[in-house]
């Protein structure tokens, strides 16, 4: 996860968003580790902070945090 924060250190206005990380189960169990680690997939988003930027946050922000109304998690890119 270092790097996100040499991202925010990075020259211009740069952000990002984590959606809730899910449990999946591991890809290949005979795998060293915990379980639940290498089983949990965590999705992030970042993008340069123009104005364009920041309606896009905005708008990821705005599903994001209304997705348990929606019943769901938040839709992926296709």
């Amino acid at each position: 996860m270092k790097f996100f924060k040499t991202l925010l250190e990075a020259e211009g206005d740069w952000d990002y968003i984590e959606w809730e990380p899910e449990f999946t189960g591991p890809m290949f169990e005979e795998d060293p580790g915990d379980r639940n680690v290498r089983g949990t997939v965590r999705r992030f988003k970042a993008w340069k902070m123009d104005e364009e930027g920041k309606r896009e946050k905005q708008r990821d922000l705005e599903g994001f945090m209304n997705r348990d109304r929606r019943g769901g998690k938040p839709e992926r890119s296709r």
